[in-house]
């Protein structure tokens, strides 16, 4: 959580964005996320008219198709690339968490 908070205080709209997709896509195990850019704007603490200038500028690059209510990731190591770090610690922390839970 520290993570998240630290991110959405120094990184960009568009990093941001990119992080909280690939996590949504690493949870829901589907390319195809069901989410408005209202709720994405909550999300990554963002104002709504941000979060549709990027997802334009994702799309326009080939890593995402979005439409009304959902978003599809096209081109997930694009979207890696475009992501701050933050979803490389936080996924690797999550990783080393789930495996310690499952050998318990």
């Amino acid at each position: 959580m520290c993570q998240s908070a630290l991110c959405n205080r120094f990184h960009s709209v568009e990093e941001r964005l990119c992080r909280w997709l690939l996590v949504a896509q690493d949870r829901s195990k589907t390319s195809e996320i069901s989410l408005t850019r209202e709720i994405l704007a909550q999300m990554i603490g963002a104002g709504r008219p941000s979060v549709s200038l990027v997802t334009g500028t994702l799309q326009s690059a080939g890593l995402i198709h979005a439409s009304r209510g959902k978003i599809t990731i096209l081109n997930r190591e694009g979207m890696k690339e475009a992501a701050c770090e933050c979803y490389q610690i936080v996924k690797k922390e999550l990783d080393r968490y789930l495996a310690k839970k499952i050998k318990t």
